[in-house]
């Protein structure tokens, strides 16, 4: 199924900010100066990592043509106006393949599309301050570690090296 993609300057993978929106709508006033590839036969790879080419067939040869270095993608579905997001990826490298064609290597935006679900995961928490009065203090259980060493076995391996 073909879909469409919104190119952005929107957010650089290496600025490290979740900023997440929720419709078309609001990206493309978030950069004005967008671009839309329409009828994009988007492989999403391992859901992670993948490449997009662009600047072939109905998609327009000048999209970077313009001086734009965009790092934000939407894929959305091929319905207008009302496009519905389907995912978001980081734009991490632009390749000229040919004159016209453009080859993006993309690494997915999983918190932004799984923003709900990160916010209201449990979380494991391995550093942090908490008051002394605190009932989630480490209570001792009596066990004492540093005691002194009376015996060693060693474990031997096949050619009966320890």
């Amino acid at each position: 199924m073909a879909t469409n993609v919104l190119l952005l300057h929107y957010n650089n993978y290496f600025n490290r900010t979740i900023k997440k929106l929720g419709t078309v709508a609001e990206y493309k006033t978030a950069d004005t100066n967008y671009s839309i590839c329409n009828d994009v036969n988007f492989v999403p790879g391992d859901g992670i990592t993948t490449s997009l080419v662009l600047g072939f067939g109905n998609n327009p040869t000048n999209v970077f043509d313009n001086g734009s270095n965009y790092d934000y993608l939407v894929v959305m579905d091929s319905v207008s106006p009302a496009y519905t997001i389907q995912s978001r990826w980081f734009i991490m490298e632009e390749n000229r393949t040919r004159d016209g064609q453009y080859e993006l290597t993309l690494k997915r935006d999983v918190i932004a599309d799984n923003l709900d679900d990160v916010l209201n995961a449990t979380t494991y928490i391995e550093k942090g301050w908490l008051n002394s009065q605190s009932k989630l203090i480490f209570n001792s259980e009596g066990l004492q570690l540093n005691q002194i060493k009376e015996r060693e076995i060693l474990l031997k391996d096949k050619s009966n090296c320890p």
